[in-house]
C-alpha cells in the first residue's frame, strides 16, 4: 500500500471510532446516536473499497 492509501485508511478508522462512541455515548439525542452509527456503516463500506474488496463494502452498505 502507498503512504496515501495507508493515512486515508487511518483518518477513516479513527473517525469510526469516534463515530463509534458517539454512537454508544450519545446521552443528548437518540437521533444523534443513529446518525453516527450510520456513519459507522458509512466508513466501513469506504474502508472495505479503499482495501479492493467491492463486493464486502456493498454488503456493508446494504445492512449497515
Amino acid at each position: 500500500m502507498s503512504d496515501l492509501m495507508i493515512g486515508m485508511s487511518l483518518v477513516l478508522s479513527a473517525a469510526m471510532i469516534v463515530a463509534a462512541i458517539m454512537a454508544t455515548r450519545g446521552k443528548r439525542s437518540l437521533g444523534i446516536s443513529i446518525l453516527a452509527a450510520g456513519l459507522v456503516g458509512l466508513l466501513a463500506s469506504v474502508q472495505f473499497l479503499l482495501l479492493d474488496a467491492p463486493a464486502v463494502a456493498m454488503t456493508e452498505a446494504a445492512i449497515g
